[in-house]
């Protein structure tokens, strides 16, 4: 379960970027992940939601948006989405396409109440 030290890594990041004296006041931690990320929203989830127990981070919560795999045709000139991993354009069937998105996991905001 690979998920365990990729929450861990979130975690860390989370730190490193708000600092212990304000990981109490992180609400929210927003992630973007890639349909063909390798990663299970789900378990990754569990992971957090495990880790953070008994932790300053403890009231947060981990909100996840997936991201559609998405190619563009060098053939074609298109950018489509397409099911996750397979390199071949939806469009005109050429495998000359390169991946857009949906790749990734992004850290992408981490919300504090500063009240």
């Amino acid at each position: 379960m690979h998920e365990l030290s990729l929450a861990q890594n979130i975690i860390d990041s989370v730190r490193e970027h708000v600092g212990d004296d304000r990981l109490p006041k992180v609400t929210e931690v927003v992630m973007e992940v890639g349909t063909a990320s390798g990663v299970v929203g789900e378990s990754l989830q569990f992971a957090y939601e495990a880790i953070v127990q008994g932790t300053p981070l403890a009231s947060s919560v981990m909100t996840m948006h997936s991201v559609p795999f998405t190619v563009t045709c060098h053939a074609c000139g298109t950018e489509s989405e397409s099911p996750a991993g397979y390199m071949v354009c939806p469009n005109c069937d050429s495998m000359d396409v390169s991946v857009v998105k949906g790749a990734e996991m992004i850290l992408k905001q981490i919300v504090l109440n500063d009240d």
